[in-house]
């Protein structure tokens, strides 16, 4: 969901909430008044017929644009979160030292030591760790059901920090996660793209395939 549609539709719920809340008070109003008053005046007859009509169509489409403009706001929130998890992660492997570039483990049983880059360019891991953006999607998609291309392994010293796998050249999946894929942006996207490309990761891991490894794009049924 784009920024621009979930703002409007949130001014949208709140111009609604301000016109029907406004609306039932004068109805409350009126109905009070009209008790008080045996015979009421021509001129008060028509603004509580009048009033009467205009709430009941407000009502009426408050009710029905409340629940479309809660869902929207909802999904609109959570679409937000992929952007905070992008700049989270930055912080959270700014001080890695090595990055490892490993083919997807499809078999817990998998104890495959194979490395298809390797790199302690403090440079160079700062550039890949500087360049990791998604933009807004929401969580409720859910995740595809391929394993991915390739694993990012990103470590401290000797120490791990944290692994994602990287999906169709589009999207990274964290590891232990649940918040989903997460789509890169379109910077984000060509960055890694070309990347792996130019450091032959991509070539190294069809080499790796063709040597009879389990492709990690098969998708898989759920049991």
């Amino acid at each position: 969901m784009s920024q621009f549609a979930f703002i409007s539709s949130f001014f949208i719920f709140l111009l609604v909430l301000a016109v029907i809340v406004p609306l039932l008070v004068l109805r409350v109003f009126f109905l009070v008044a009209s008790k008080k008053k045996s015979s009421e005046p021509f001129g008060f007859r028509c603004i509580l017929y009048i009033q009467d009509k205009l709430t009941k169509r407000f009502v009426l489409t408050f009710f029905v644009l409340l629940p479309l403009c809660l869902t929207i706001v909802i999904v609109g929130l959570d679409s937000q979160k992929a952007p905070r998890r992008g700049r989270t992660l930055q912080k959270e492997l700014q001080n890695s030292t090595t990055l490892k570039i490993v083919p997807v483990r499809i078999y817990d049983s998998d104890t495959s030591t194979t490395e298809l880059y390797k790199t302690s360019n403090a440079d160079e891991i700062k550039k890949i760790v500087g360049n990791i953006a998604f933009k807004p999607s929401s969580s409720f998609l859910g995740k595809c059901k391929c394993h991915g291309d390739m694993i990012f392994e990103f470590y401290r010293n000797d120490e791990f920090i944290l692994e994602f796998s990287f999906h169709h050249g589009n999207h990274f999946r964290i590891a232990d996660e649940p918040i989903g894929d997460l789509n890169l942006t379109l910077d984000s996207k060509e960055f890694f793209n070309n990347w792996v490309t130019e450091k032959g990761i991509s070539k190294n891991l069809e080499e790796y395939l063709e040597q009879g490894a389990i492709s990690p794009i098969v998708e898989f049924e759920d049991n």
